[in-house]
């Protein structure tokens, strides 16, 4: 773990800092659970993937079938995410008709702030000095 640790310091920005004192390294994920270089399994609660948790295997064959095709963004066209709009919508209410697809919550703060900026024709914005913002 402190190896790790010492070569994350030398290789990576301070910027991007762990949140413990002692580190916590995850080699592991499993559904709703990660484990740690001993063994431990704790329950995830807090990444970013507990709504499908990790490695779920629906998920992984999804994936996996995508990246053997072609793997873009949505400045070009493909059906998949016109499909994907269209089953998402299909379960809202009728109001609910655009769809947004962004990879970050950084990403969409930047086409929240883009869309106020198109709605109200105004630029400034306010934010909160030392708040995270995606």
């Amino acid at each position: 773990t402190w190896d790790v640790a010492d070569r994350r310091k030398q290789h990576l920005s301070a910027g991007q800092y762990t949140f413990y004192k002692q580190p916590l390294m995850l080699v592991e994920g499993a559904m709703q659970y990660i484990f740690d270089e001993q063994g431990r399994r704790y329950l995830d609660a807090y990444s970013n993937v507990c709504h499908v948790g990790h490695c779920h295997p629906h998920v992984v064959e999804a994936v996996q079938k995508a990246m053997s095709t072609v793997l873009t963004n949505t400045r070009y066209l493909h059906p998949m995410i016109v499909n994907y709009a269209e089953a998402l919508k299909a379960k809202l209410p009728p109001e609910l008709d655009t769809c947004f697809f962004v990879n970050s919550g950084s990403e969409a703060n930047d086409l929240a702030c883009r869309l106020m900026r198109v709605h109200t024709g105004r630029h400034p914005i306010v934010v909160l000095q030392n708040a995270y913002h995606g």
